[in-house]
């Protein structure tokens, strides 16, 4: 199911959502990510690199896209060395 995320807390509340749902205790995933227990609990709280909720959400098994108009897409991609893309062209 696909949810709008306005914020880094409503980010912060699907992630602790999902691993409530997943039967998953937090240090358990703190240590699976490779973070401490105390950047776990700031990622749910909405604080936090970016990197590092990215780290979550694939852990938990979360997509993460971004609808971007078609001009940015092929701006994107005209950049990118040949063989290399940001994005999953599968979904552009």
């Amino acid at each position: 199911m696909q949810i709008p995320i306005h914020s880094a807390e409503g980010l912060g509340q699907v992630l602790r959502a999902v691993r409530k749902d997943s039967d998953i205790r937090l240090d358990v995933l703190a240590q699976l990510v490779g973070v401490s227990k105390q950047t776990a609990t700031n990622l749910e709280r909405g604080q936090g690199k970016l990197s590092t909720v990215l780290a979550f959400l694939r852990e938990l098994g979360i997509e993460v896209s971004v609808d971007i108009p078609k001009s940015a897409l092929l701006r994107l991609q005209a950049k990118q060395p040949s063989g290399s893309a940001p994005v999953d062209s599968d979904h552009a």
